[in-house]
């Protein structure tokens, strides 16, 4: 009796298809940009301050992170 290999004919569950996502045209991108621009200048400094320290741009004592510098 003859075996088959299972090694090349196991269905893994949980994977899944590849999903290629579409490039952002350039009219998006510009709006992206500008919708951005607009909720940073509605912060108050104190929220920017903050917002950097949660992205990791600056340390706990306001520093720029190594990173950055």
């Amino acid at each position: 009796m003859k075996h088959a290999s299972q090694n090349g004919t196991v269905k893994v569950n949980g994977t899944k298809q590849p999903v290629i996502l579409a490039q952002p045209t350039p009219e998006q991108l510009v709006a992206a940009m500008h919708l951005a621009i607009h909720r940073i200048r509605r912060m108050s400094h104190e929220q920017r301050v903050q917002s950097l320290k949660e992205a990791g741009i600056l340390t706990a004592a306001g520093k720029l992170a190594p990173g950055y510098r």
